[in-house]
């Protein structure tokens, strides 16, 4: 489902022609966020290969990143510290990294031409103000959408009944959906052929 699709659907589920562009992009903007705290998915799985053009302490963060998973530094997983423990890592008693803001700092700092390799979980890119017209999520799976929409659109309208019937209804279909992606994940497994007799 595209965006034009689900702002149409929407409009045709809450009864309600009149809704306003702002308003839409209100609920698609908010059920995103929800979206983004509450979906673990390995479509969200995401790696960024960077090599380091020049001798570099910081490096930053990608733009879309929710959370940072593991980093490799030359195939070898780095360790994080603290953000209390730079004075220790300054001194140089340990190799590792800190996450500060949108920017990992490396202790010691690294070469040019060091391969640094970033797994995080990313977030869902947005319907709202940007070019794209569709994401995974609402490919494959514009039920979350919709009830995500509807629920904030039950907030927005003020309607209590319907907050906890769509509310309920995405709490289902995301507890399904996550467990239903993590399966989905096997698929690199060796095939193993067993007979019988």
């Amino acid at each position: 489902m595209n965006r034009t699709q689900l702002d149409a659907r929407l409009k045709d589920y809450l009864n309600r022609a009149n809704l306003t562009q702002e308003a839409l992009d209100a609920f698609v903007e908010n059920a995103e966020s929800l979206m983004n705290r509450a979906l673990r998915h390995p479509k969200m799985l995401q790696r960024v290969d960077l090599t380091l053009p020049e001798d570099s302490k910081i490096v930053a963060l990608p733009s879309d990143i929710l959370q940072l998973l593991t980093v490799r530094v030359n195939d070898a997983i780095m360790r994080q510290y603290p953000s209390t423990a730079v004075e220790m890592l300054t001194a140089g008693a340990g190799v590792g990294y800190i996450v500060r803001g949108d920017c990992i700092e490396f202790f010691p700092a690294l070469a040019a031409g060091t391969e640094v390799f970033l797994d995080y979980r990313a977030a869902i890119p947005t319907l709202v103000g940007g070019t794209a017209t569709e994401n995974w999520v609402s490919r494959t799976f514009s039920d979350v959408y919709l009830y995500a929409c509807l629920a904030e659109a039950a907030v927005y309208l003020k309607d209590d009944q319907r907050l906890q019937l769509w509310s309920g209804k995405l709490a289902s279909i995301i507890e399904t959906l996550e467990g239903q992606g993590w399966e989905q994940n096997i698929a690199d497994a060796p095939l193993v052929v067993m007979l019988d007799g």
